[in-house]
């Protein structure tokens, strides 16, 4: 009888599983039809909207305005703004009458196109551009002495926003001062900007017996726009003098945050008084390092930089010769190789010479920097020394040297003028 019950206990709970089981089922399937209904629905709502809006397009006008881009004129479509909620053209019919309509400007030659805008016609060939002039004059206080003048240097200023390039075009000098004996000088320009960690200096030819030379050179500076608005362009005219030293006629200095370069600017300036009347020889990078078991003592001659030009082409034909003094006696001395027609060399070549550890207190490194003559004797450009008794830095780089074994020192050293 207990048994009887609990069986039937049994049948009426499966039974209400499957009937609650069943309504869910109804359930889910009503609220899927729902969902897919609505979806539909919304689709061919979406389909008449498009269908009906294309009725109704509008045609957005196109007219052709003058563009200038680098001191030309040129034909650009230009779309009026829009509302958010109108309607644009597609863009490959847009496309088109952009071909089109470029086309039709080609086949035009370039005197007869004329742009029309709602403000009337306007012809190109009526508009020249011409580039802008700027005439930098000397400040002169009142003296009783007499000035001395100069001269001008005439030269163009750009950047290449394609290549990123400050493009300096060095045009001509007029009205220098003779620095020679028959009244003549022999002048060249050294262009750098400053200041600049590197001394990118460029050099131009050397214009023989003349006082109004003509150079027609372009020396190009890779960086940015944003990055030469601080810097300022040096330029400075020397006279050649094969056997003596080059000697400084008159400099510019031009600011570039105080002219705008966007496009080509034509400037006259007159030269001032250099500071320096002699031309630097340059600039020589080595490392010297020790090696304490071998006892051997390497000098490796790097690259120099802004040597003074020794040839009549402006240029020099440099090589170092390394010597080993001891008490201002050269004990031995080395080369490398020559650079023909560089002032600004490349060496990294190795120079090695056995000396004692005891004995490096006592002995001195002296480098000169020589240019390479096949018809006379070379020529000193010049020279610098390291050690305990030098001047800075080669003292400095002396004893680093010596406190760190092994490891090699590299330093640049200022060449001073043999003379």
């Amino acid at each position: 009888m207990f048994r009887s019950r609990l069986l039937k206990r049994t049948q009426g709970i499966i039974e209400s599983a499957m009937i609650l089981a069943f309504l869910v089922t109804v359930v889910a399937a009503i609220i899927l039809s729902v969902i897919l209904t609505a979806v539909m629905m919304h689709r061919l709502w979406a389909g008449k909207t498009a269908t009906s809006s294309q009725d109704t397009i509008r045609h957005t006008p196109q007219f052709v305005v003058p563009s200038k881009r680098y001191g030309s004129l040129h034909a650009e479509t230009v779309q009026p703004q829009v509302d958010p909620g109108t309607y644009q053209e597609p863009i490959a019919a847009r496309a088109r009458d952009d071909v089109r309509e470029n086309s039709r400007l080609e086949e035009e030659p370039e005197s007869s196109k004329t742009f029309v805008s709602e403000y009337g016609a306007l012809q190109p060939e009526l508009y020249p551009q011409q580039d802008d002039v700027l005439h930098i004059k000397e400040l002169r206080q009142k003296r009783t002495t007499k000035k001395t003048n100069r001269g001008k240097l005439h030269i163009k200023l750009n950047y290449d926003f394609r290549t990123s390039d400050f493009v300096v075009r060095l045009i001509e000098a007029s009205g220098l001062p003779a620095m020679d004996i028959g009244g003549y000088s022999d002048p060249y320009v050294k262009v750098y900007l400053e200041p600049d960690e590197e001394r990118r200096m460029k050099q131009s030819s050397v214009q023989r017996r003349t006082l109004n030379p003509s150079f027609d050179e372009v020396f190009k500076f890779p960086i940015t726009y944003d990055e030469l608005q601080e810097k300022t362009l040096c330029m400075k005219v020397f006279d050649f003098d094969k056997f003596s030293r080059h000697d400084a006629i008159g400099d510019i200095q031009i600011r570039i945050r105080d002219t705008n370069v966007s496009r080509q600017l034509d400037v006259w300036s007159d030269l001032t008084k250099p500071d320096r009347h002699q031309e630097a020889p340059g600039d020589l990078l080595f490392s010297i390092s020790y090696l304490p078991n071998a006892e051997r003592l390497t000098v490796v001659a790097l690259r120099a930089r802004n040597l003074k030009a020794m040839d009549c082409n402006g240029l020099s034909d440099p090589f170092v010769k390394v010597s080993l003094l001891y008490e201002g006696k050269r004990l031995k001395s080395k080369k490398t190789s020559i650079q023909y027609k560089d002032c600004h060399p490349v060496w990294n070549e190795a120079i090695n010479f056995n000396i004692p550890f005891k004995q490096l207190s006592t002995h001195c490194l002296e480098l000169q920097v020589y240019d390479h003559d096949v018809l006379s004797q070379d020529e000193l450009i010049g020279e610098t020394t390291t050690g305990d008794d030098s001047d800075e830095p080669g003292r400095s780089q002396w004893r680093d040297m010596i406190d760190y074994p092994r490891k090699p020192v590299a330093v640049w050293h200022s060449l001073k003028d043999p003379n």
